[in-house]
Parts: C-alpha cells; sequence; structure tokens
C-alpha cells in the first residue's frame, strides 16, 4: 500500500530491531509496531496572522470656513499640490466690510468725543484756577469752591472714560479687519487636496459638518490602520514582518512596519480587538488613501522548501532506547539518571546543543533517529534545512490498534 503525500497510517509492521544506532527495549524477532507516518515533502511553511485595514495618509487635515458668508471663488481641484498659505478659496465679504465700516465709525466718535472732553476738562480747571483766586480774597463762599472741584474731577473722570471708549474702539477696528482678512481660506499645511466639497456661491458657515476641503500631507509614506483580534495580538509585535495586497495592484506584495499598537481595546458584540498601525513606504504613490489592505503579519513564510508535521518533532518510540557515548552515559550513572527518561533527555540535549533537532524516520523494517535542521516554523509544519531527503518517511505517532485487527 502506497503512502500519499501527506499523513498516513502505515499499516506493515515495522520491525525494531536493536543496533549501534537506536535500540528498543525488549525488542524481538516477533514484536511490531505500527505507527502514523508522513513523508517529507515539498510544499510551503508559512505562519501569518491576518487582518484588513484601510490606507491613510500619515498627517490628514479638514478644512472649514471660520466665517459664515458666501463663496465668491474655488482657487483648487482635488489632487492639487498646495503649499502653506496658497489660498483655497474666497468668500463674499460684504457683511464683513460693513462691520469694519461700523467700527471704524464708532472709532471716530469715540476718538471725537476724547477731543470734547479734554477741553472740558480745560475750561472747568481754568475756572477753578480764578474761584481758588476769588476764595484767597474772601468773594466767592467755601461751598463755591467745593463745587468748581467737583466739576474738574468730573471732567478729568469723563476723559479717562471717552478714552477707554475709544481704546475699545480701536480693537474692535482690528477684529473687524482680521474678519474681513479671514474671509479667505488658506492652505493650513503643504500636501495635496485630497477632496473638496465647495463651490462658487455656496453658502458656507463654521457650524457645518462637512469640510470644504480635506487635505493630505505628503503621501510618500502612508498608513494602515487595522485591527487585530484578541485572540492573535500576542502574536504582533514590531519584530514581525507585514507584508499586504491591495485590489487596485492585484499580483503584487508591499511590505510595511508596525508603527504602534494601542492599548485600547475594540469590542463588537464578543469580539475584542487591538487597533495595529502600520507605515508604509510609497514612492511610487500606488498607493492612495482609502484603499482597503488584505495584511499579514508574518512569523514564517518559506515557498517550496521540505517540509515535515511539527508532531515529528516531539515523537518518541515507545520502547526507544537512545544509544549514547561512554563518557556522557557515565555521568547519566554518577547523577542517577541513567534511566530511560534520562538517556532520551540527554540524548535530545546533546542535538538541541548543536542547533539541530530530532526526528525518528522509517528505513525498509528499521526505526532510526535522526538529526535535522529546522528552518521555518508554522502550526502545522517545519521546514527542514538539512538532515533528510524528500521522500523520507518520518514517524508523527504511535498507531492505535483497530478492532478486529492482527496484532
Amino acid at each position: 500500500m502506497g503512502l500519499p503525500m501527506l499523513r498516513t497510517r502505515f499499516r506493515g509492521a515495522v520491525a525494531l530491531i536493536c543496533s549501534a544506532a537506536v535500540g528498543l527495549a525488549a525488542c524481538t524477532d516477533r514484536a511490531s509496531v505500527r505507527f502514523d507516518l508522513s513523508m517529507a515533502e515539498i510544499g510551503d511553511v508559512r505562519d501569518v496572522v491576518p487582518a484588513t485595514g484601510t490606507l491613510k495618509a500619515e498627517s490628514q487635515v479638514a478644512v472649514a470656513s471660520e466665517l459664515p458668508g458666501r463663496i465668491i471663488e474655488v482657487a483648487v481641484q482635488p489632487n492639487d499640490a498646495v503649499r502653506r498659505g496658497d489660498v483655497l478659496a474666497r468668500i463674499k465679504p460684504d457683511r464683513m466690510q460693513l462691520d469694519l465700516d461700523a467700527a471704524r465709525a464708532e472709532g471716530v466718535a469715540s476718538r471725537a468725543a476724547v477731543v470734547e472732553a479734554r477741553a472740558r476738562t480745560a475750561q472747568v480747571e481754568r475756572h477753578l484756577a480764578n474761584q481758588e483766586k476769588l476764595a484767597q480774597g474772601g468773594f466767592i463762599s467755601p461751598a463755591a469752591l467745593d463745587q468748581a472741584k467737583a466739576d474738574v474731577d468730573a471732567a478729568r473722570a469723563a476723559v479717562a472714560r471717552t478714552e477707554a471708549e475709544a481704546h475699545r474702539a480701536a480693537i474692535a477696528v482690528r477684529a473687524a479687519e482680521q474678519g474681513l482678512a479671514e474671509v479667505v481660506i488658506r492652505a493650513p499645511i503643504d500636501g495635496v487636496v485630497l477632496s473638496r466639497a465647495a463651490e462658487p456661491g455656496q453658502l458656507v458657515s463654521p457650524s457645518s459638518e462637512t469640510p470644504l476641503f480635506v487635505m493630505v500631507s505628503d503621501t510618500r509614506t502612508m498608513l494602515i490602520e487595522t485591527m487585530v483580534s484578541e485572540a492573535d495580538i500576542a502574536r504582533v509585535n514590531a519584530d514581525v514582518g507585514v507584508v499586504f495586497t491591495v485590489e487596485a495592484h492585484p499580483g503584487r506584495t508591499f511590505r510595511g512596519t508596525i508603527r504602534r499598537i494601542l492599548m485600547s481595546p475594540v469590542q463588537d458584540r464578543k469580539f475584542v480587538s487591538y487597533p495595529v498601525v502600520i507605515e508604509v513606504d510609497n514612492p511610487e504613490g500606488l498607493l492612495l488613501p482609502g484603499m482597503t489592505a488584505a495584511v499579514e503579519f508574518v512569523h514564517a513564510d518559506a515557498r517550496q522548501v521540505l517540509r515535515i508535521p511539527v508532531e515529528a518533532l516531539y515523537h518518541v518510540p515507545e520502547g526507544y532506547v537512545p544509544s549514547l557515548s561512554a563518557e556522557l552515559a557515565a555521568a547519566l550513572k554518577r547523577r542517577g539518571l541513567d534511566n530511560l527518561d534520562g538517556m532520551i533527555g540527554a540524548e535530545l540535549g546533546t542535538i538541541l546543543a548543536s542547533g539541530r533537532q530530532r526526528v525518528f524516520i522509517v528505513e525498509g523494517d528499521r526505526v532510526l533517529s535522526r538529526a535535522v535542521k529546522i528552518g521555518a516554523e508554522s502550526r502545522d509544519h517545519v521546514e527542514v534545512v538539512d538532515g533528510l531527503q524528500p521522500g523520507t518517511r518520518v514517524i508523527v505517532g504511535a498507531a492505535r490498534h483497530e478492532v478486529g485487527e492482527g496484532r
């Protein structure tokens, strides 16, 4: 009965013979054991965490009008590159001009009031000086002198009040002038106009929820915002490779790096996920904001390599007795570890120290131990870099006896 490329039950009895390479406890000519076998085969060894995300520019700014009005000019189109301070649109300034004219008129009136108050103050001050001379000669009463002094105090207070009003009017003029200047909407950053919702004749308001323009910074660096489930987030870190594809460029794979993993969970019903932000170089400009990215966080990605099931690394045939060097056997005996478990552990430790791992293979009617060098690993398979050939039968477990099956 032939063996398929994937795992199968090896139905034939495999005689376990004692040899210098491998020994089995209580092996006899009549002893037979059945194993689950698999062949070393050519295939892929991939270990990835899948996710889906959306591409966006590293910096994105929404631009709105700070004042109400009607748009009279739009100076840019989507995809236009602009510099900070460039004009994006202009708003009709009629109302702003009226506000400015009113503020300026109020300023003129307040300055005139200051002049008038100062003149009145000078007048009552002269009157007070005359009253003081007359009081010295006894020509007026003390009450008249007191009234003259009170008139001076009142006039001086009026000067202070009108000067304050004039200062307030000057501030109002500057505010109106600034308001008139702000009807020109300018680019807040260097970048590209991503979208435009402004048209000539359109009424705009600062309270509008839709921005007039959306701008993005230099798109040579992009970000992907993706969500990773709580079951997989422990397997995502800064050392993991990131690859992704977009529908706009089928067959092409792009690469990125993890910028940050946010600790704020997002819960959707019973499912919990964590945001992961990926940084992507975009020198050719092929990636655009809003594209959907199919992301893979890659732990292993070996294509068309020799592989075996991962279970082959951990199964030890029942009754297996390793052949140890005399020096190692003596060391185990001194420590009281010369039992079967100690010998198997010592042999495995020696193999691991050499940078290899142990598997068991079947050659003819013999079971042999083989040290192999392992490369990429996934949950199902491991890459064999050295130590096996395609088609080698490896043991992945002990077969269970079936009802009615001979022994």
